[in-house]
Protein backbone atom coordinates (compact mmCIF):
# COMPACT_ATOMS: atom_id res chain seq x y z
CA UNK A 1 0.00 0.00 0.00
CA UNK A 2 1.48 3.33 -1.04
CA UNK A 3 -0.03 6.38 0.61
CA UNK A 4 -0.41 9.62 -1.36
CA UNK A 5 2.30 12.21 -0.70
CA UNK A 6 -0.21 14.59 0.95
CA UNK A 7 -0.99 11.91 3.54
CA UNK A 8 2.61 11.00 4.22
CA UNK A 9 3.73 14.63 4.48
CA UNK A 10 0.88 15.44 6.88
CA UNK A 11 1.72 12.42 9.04
CA UNK A 12 5.39 13.38 9.06
CA UNK A 13 4.50 16.94 10.12
CA UNK A 14 2.21 15.57 12.85
CA UNK A 15 5.05 13.43 14.25
CA UNK A 16 7.29 16.49 14.34
CA UNK A 17 4.53 18.67 15.80
CA UNK A 18 4.74 16.69 19.04
CA UNK A 19 8.08 18.45 19.42
CA UNK A 20 7.07 22.08 18.83
CA UNK A 21 10.70 23.20 18.72
CA UNK A 22 11.71 20.35 16.40
CA UNK A 23 13.47 20.87 13.10
CA UNK A 24 13.70 17.64 11.06
CA UNK A 25 16.50 16.71 8.73
CA UNK A 26 15.94 15.07 5.36
CA UNK A 27 13.92 11.85 5.80
CA UNK A 28 15.67 8.67 4.62
CA UNK A 29 13.92 5.47 3.57
CA UNK A 30 15.46 2.17 4.71
CA UNK A 31 13.99 -0.92 3.06
CA UNK A 32 13.19 -3.95 5.20
CA UNK A 33 15.35 -7.01 4.56
CA UNK A 34 13.56 -9.35 2.14
CA UNK A 35 10.81 -6.77 1.55
CA UNK A 36 7.91 -7.94 -0.59
CA UNK A 37 6.62 -4.45 -1.44
CA UNK A 38 8.49 -1.31 -2.42
CA UNK A 39 7.38 0.70 0.64
CA UNK A 40 8.12 -1.97 3.26
CA UNK A 41 10.63 -0.53 5.70
CA UNK A 42 11.14 2.54 7.85
CA UNK A 43 11.67 6.26 7.37
CA UNK A 44 14.41 7.84 9.51
CA UNK A 45 14.92 11.51 10.29
CA UNK A 46 17.17 13.24 12.77
CA UNK A 47 15.24 16.01 14.50
CA UNK A 48 16.90 18.90 16.31
CA UNK A 49 14.95 20.12 19.35
CA UNK A 50 16.04 23.74 19.82
CA UNK A 51 14.45 23.98 23.26
CA UNK A 52 16.51 21.15 24.77
CA UNK A 53 19.44 21.64 22.37
CA UNK A 54 19.44 17.89 21.71
CA UNK A 55 18.59 15.75 18.73
CA UNK A 56 16.62 12.53 18.37
CA UNK A 57 16.19 9.96 15.65
CA UNK A 58 12.57 9.68 14.57
CA UNK A 59 11.59 6.25 13.19
CA UNK A 60 8.38 5.96 11.16
CA UNK A 61 6.78 2.93 9.51
CA UNK A 62 7.13 3.59 5.77
CA UNK A 63 3.76 2.04 4.89
CA UNK A 64 1.53 3.73 7.47
CA UNK A 65 3.85 6.59 8.56
CA UNK A 66 3.01 5.78 12.17
CA UNK A 67 5.72 6.66 14.66
CA UNK A 68 7.61 3.55 15.79
CA UNK A 69 10.29 5.09 17.99
CA UNK A 70 12.25 8.14 19.09
CA UNK A 71 15.86 7.61 20.02
CA UNK A 72 17.55 10.37 22.02
CA UNK A 73 20.98 11.18 20.65
CA UNK A 74 23.94 12.30 22.76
Amino acid sequence: MTLPWETTAATFRESIRRSPHGYPGEPVFVAAPNATSEDEGVVLSVVLDTQTENSFLLVLDAQSWNELARVQLP
